[in-house]
């Protein structure tokens, strides 16, 4: 009978741990900041054996993103680990310009310590639209973060597969980063980027980059970027052809490359300050915060 009665209160004990749960789940939007996390509505079921979650037109105001729909499920017994995809349309605002990418379902998951810290986090996508102020398409792109040598910081490696923008094919990208995360205020803020590499292949023509860039807390970028680019002859063809070289500037480009470059290579000492990327005293491209 003492058992029986044992079995009734642990029953009733995980029952009310996972409806409770289930409610605070629903009502998390509501309990954030507004600019932070959105969600139309939050569906949860599952019971008794996991939590099944989904989220429809879920959004980060503050990024200017959002998506058509997002499920998860994690074990009840272990809720610091889901699986899930990522589904519909997503649409971006970046700098004032809006951007939408159309797609098959995108495959998710992620790990947590019960601190809530993430310790790993995989997103897989295949045969993207891209559709804004420049059409692009990408084929395949994998990324990956997990825990780093140091408990606060996290490895980042992202891979891409055909990826077009406008008349320009890009067939491989890459790029191996170390995010380094600031103690405090939480949410985690990446203070520093240890880039070991970016890469970027074109037919003959490759381009690399590396370097160690620190991230104000208005999410501004500054430190040094050095950038080393394979038959940078090729590559200035194609950016003219792509209409991405002024016809006035490309004479002026091609005889500054012929000075700082070694043959068919071309090694050129950029820097960031305030997220503005500058050869020299020569101001190239703003990036704005990240």
């Amino acid at each position: 009978m003492r058992g029986f009665l044992g079995v009734v209160i642990l029953g009733g004990m995980f029952c009310a741990y996972w409806f409770g749960s289930a409610v605070a789940l629903r009502m998390a939007p509501a309990h954030l900041p507004a600019d932070s996390v959105q969600a139309d509505q939050i569906a949860v079921t599952g019971f008794p054996m996991r939590f099944d979650i989904a989220v429809d037109r879920p959004a980060l105001p503050a990024r200017g993103w959002s998506a058509d729909g997002l499920s998860l499920s994690l074990p009840s017994y272990w809720p610091f680990a889901a699986t899930g995809t990522l589904s519909g349309p997503q649409e971006l605002t970046w700098r004032g310009v809006d951007w939408r990418l159309d797609g098959p379902d995108m495959p998710v998951s992620f790990a947590l310590t019960p601190g809530l810290e993430l310790t790993m986090a995989r997103l897989d996508a295949r045969d993207l639209q891209l559709l804004g102020p420049v059409s692009g398409r990408l084929d395949s792109a994998a990324l990956a973060v997990d825990k780093a040598g140091d408990p606060a910081s996290r490895a980042v490696a992202l891979d891409m597969a055909g990826l077009a923008l406008g008349k320009m094919e890009i067939p491989r990208a890459s790029l191996r980063a170390v995010l380094h995360m600031a103690d405090a205020p939480r949410p985690p803020r990446v203070k520093q980027i240890d880039l070991s590499r970016a890469k970027i292949t074109m037919a003959e023509i490759t381009v690399t980059a590396s370097g160690t860039l620190d991230r104000a807390p208005d999410g501004r970028l500054s430190g040094n970027l050095p950038l080393t680019v394979t038959n940078w002859r090729a590559l200035l063809r194609m950016l003219q052809e792509n209409g991405l070289v002024p016809a006035d500037q490309a004479l002026m480009l091609q005889m500054m490359a012929e000075r700082l470059g070694q043959g068919d290579t071309l090694s050129l000492p950029l820097t960031l300050k305030d997220s503005v990327v500058s050869l020299g005293p020569l101001a190239l491209l703003e990036l704005g915060p990240l």
